[in-house]
């Protein structure tokens, strides 16, 4: 019986391993469960529709919990040093001014080219006619090779 937490599995296959590992690797009728190699592809496919719902319900849920974002200047009470505090959900980190210039500058040329990358997508599926999602797909991993090579 192989390990649940191998990297790169599948969803299907880690839910499943940590099924068979929760049951001691016994059927209800004490029969071995089979290895996920074994199993027929569509009660794999099943398997991986299952633990991917599970895995989008907690994404959707967490990201609902910690959506909010705030930010407060602090100043050590006995160093005097000032810092950033940054709240997420119930996550909290501190960081140095430098430290916390440095991400801010992060997140807004981020932004930047998000936006920049969401009208060039507008633009040739709505001007130029590209419709075709593994082109706009290339396109786009084409133009951020392009963007990161341009010194601006």
């Amino acid at each position: 019986m192989s390990s649940p937490t191998s990297p790169n599995k599948p969803y299907g296959q880690i839910a499943f391993e940590a099924y068979t590992v929760a049951k001691k690797g016994k059927t209800y009728d004490n029969k071995p469960i089979p290895e996920w190699e074994q199993l027929s592809n569509d009660v794999r496919t099943a398997w991986a529709a299952a633990a991917e719902a599970a895995v989008r319900e907690h994404l959707s849920a967490s990201s609902r919990q910690d959506s909010k974002i705030s930010v407060t200047s602090i100043l050590g009470a006995s160093t005097l040093r000032p810092s950033v505090q940054i709240k997420f959900g119930e996550h909290i980190v501190q960081l140095p001014i430098k430290d916390a210039e440095s991400h801010a500058l992060n997140i807004i040329s981020c932004a930047q080219s998000a936006m920049q990358e969401a009208l060039m997508m507008r633009f040739l599926t709505e001007r130029v006619g590209v419709e075709q999602p593994e082109k706009l797909g290339a396109i786009i991993v084409d133009f951020r090779k392009w963007r990161s090579e341009y010194d601006v």
